[in-house]
């Protein structure tokens, strides 16, 4: 059966009399549909306009209307995606997923252990990958010594890390700007959820947009934000609620272990795409990169991956 949604909610919106068939290019069928009402949607849209309808996302459709004469709605259907074919909302990390940042992180690191006197090695680093900051300070101080405070660590990394995002472009990952701009076209809302820090998120951020033309998030969920954050499920399960949709409705992308866990803590549908490590989980769909990857092909994919749909 299809969905019926009336502007006005009055079924008398129905009918008509000597209407004239026009085919009409809607940019937006159906604003705020249900997602799970799928299939056939059957929509009452203003004439010059579009009506007000139900909750949910856009969606794009051609449909054919009849015009009613002598009334003020036209009647159209629109065929609209079943919902397993694209995400309620799309969750993305930063660090090593959207940007190369690792090699900034790397030079700040090596920076703050030379002025204490100490070295840092890529198995520090790796262990390192996907934070939080209190982590990795807390794992510089131990290397360091009792001399040294893992907060006044903290610090002194942000800074190094800061002036460096602040002196260069984004160093994209491969498809990362094509995929963001994809989620915006289709709709979909986006949140950043990273363990970097408001400060350094801002100043990507300020960059970012530059490059993708738009504002690329709806939602931003920072690590100095939450009380707990990677691997716990609190960073994503904010950026789920902030958006106003269920995390199982949510594509999670990911690279690093830690980010992972904390996506399927979550319950978020997972894709990874490790940067230096392994990530052996069945419960996630691993790939090389965004490169030429839509939001609903690596949704479908993983729901596939974990034989969510038939």
């Amino acid at each position: 059966m299809a969905a019926l949604i009336n502007g006005d909610d009055s079924p008398s919106c129905q009918s008509g009399e000597n209407g004239t068939p026009v085919v009409l290019l809607l940019s937006q069928a159906v604003q705020q549909h249900k997602r799970q009402a799928g299939g056939l949607a059957i929509v009452m849209v203003r004439e010059g306009g579009f009506g007000a309808v139900g909750q949910g996302h856009s969606h794009r459709a051609n449909a054919i209307a009849t015009n009613t004469v002598g009334r003020r709605w036209l009647l159209c259907s629109a065929i609209m995606m079943p919902p397993s074919r694209a995400p309620a909302g799309v969750l993305v990390d930063l660090d090593g997923t959207l940007v190369d940042s690792e090699p900034v992180w790397w030079e700040a690191q090596i920076e703050v252990m030379t002025s204490w006197g100490s070295s840092w090695s890529t198995p520090d680093h790796t262990h390192c990958l996907g934070g939080p900051l209190e982590r990795v300070s807390g794992y510089m101080a131990e290397r360091i010594g009792p001399q040294a405070r893992p907060e006044e660590i903290g610090q002194h990394l942000l800074m190094a890390v800061e002036t460096r995002i602040r002196s260069q472009r984004p160093r994209w990952q491969p498809g990362a700007v094509d995929f963001l701009r994809a989620c915006r076209r289709a709709a979909i809302p986006t949140g950043l959820v990273t363990a970097a820090w408001r400060s350094l998120v801002d100043a990507s951020l300020e960059r970012m947009r530059v490059d993708i033309g738009t504002e690329p998030f709806d939602v931003v969920v920072t690590g100095d934000s939450v009380t707990t954050g990677k691997p716990h499920a609190e960073p994503y399960e904010t950026a789920a609620r902030a958006i106003g949709v269920a995390t199982r409705d949510c594509l999670a992308v990911e690279d690093s272990p830690t980010g992972v866990q904390s996506a399927l803590a979550a319950g978020c549908v997972v894709v990874a795409i490790p940067q230096g490590v392994r990530i052996d989980d069945s419960s996630v769909l691993i790939v090389d990169t965004l490169e030429n990857r839509q939001p609903q092909e690596l949704w479908r994919d993983a729901r596939r991956h974990l034989r969510l749909d038939a």
